[in-house]
């Protein structure tokens, strides 16, 4: 596998919010995504947890509600949902909020894992197990989900591999995507001057 990406992840997110009956009251006091950090604090704090996996212990998700994109790239999957409760308040909501946090960080670590061949589960039906083919030891993120700080905190400690965040005043939101490609698309054009190819160009872009 070359190339890896998770299906909806920001979509994910926001229909398993937006569902829950707790969302319009929360949403109305102000920033739900602060409001339900204060709220894994409180909990964290009034059941004695270590962290926020530590808190959500017992309930579970897998996280395929639009299909799986990597590594198993099967569009007809479908999401789960277990260990729930008949709790439909804010603190239910909360829980769901980090369950579905916590759920897209180990599907990026099991996606990491079969890029660097260390995932012996998956294997390819008539075929041999994945070979490894890449090295990855840390994470670039860039995006909207980059301002999420309980997101990035999860996906490095499921990873065990540093995330790093773009500095920008947005956040790290589009700016270090156009800056990526800034870089690329300089470094293409020397190639080509260099070599005196437009072909090499064409390589380095594409």
């Amino acid at each position: 596998m070359n190339e890896g990406g998770q299906s909806s992840t920001g979509q994910l997110i926001d229909f398993i919010l937006t569902t829950h009956p707790a969302y319009a009251a929360t949403k109305a006091k102000g920033n739900v995504f602060a409001l339900l950090e204060e709220e894994l604090d409180r909990l964290c704090q009034a059941e004695g947890a270590e962290s926020i996996t530590e808190l959500i212990r017992g309930a579970w998700m897998y996280p395929d509600f639009h299909g799986n994109r990597s590594p198993i790239a099967d569009p007809q999957m479908r999401g789960v949902l277990g260990g729930l409760t008949l709790d439909s308040g804010v603190s239910d909501l909360a829980r769901k909020y980090a369950l579905t946090l916590e759920a897209i960080a180990l599907q990026t670590k099991h996606i990491i894992d079969v890029l660097n061949g260390r995932e012996g589960g998956v294997k390819i039906v008539g075929g041999e197990s994945p070979k490894p083919g890449h090295e990855i030891d840390s994470i670039y993120v860039s995006g909207g989900q980059a301002r999420n700080s309980a997101l990035m905190t999860l996906i490095a400690d499921a990873c065990g591999m540093p995330v790093v965040v773009p500095a920008s005043e947005d956040g790290g939101d589009g700016a270090a995507v156009v800056r990526g490609a800034a870089v690329l698309g300089r470094y293409a054009a020397e190639s080509a001057e260099q070599n005196k190819e437009a072909e090499t160009l064409w390589r380095v872009m594409v």
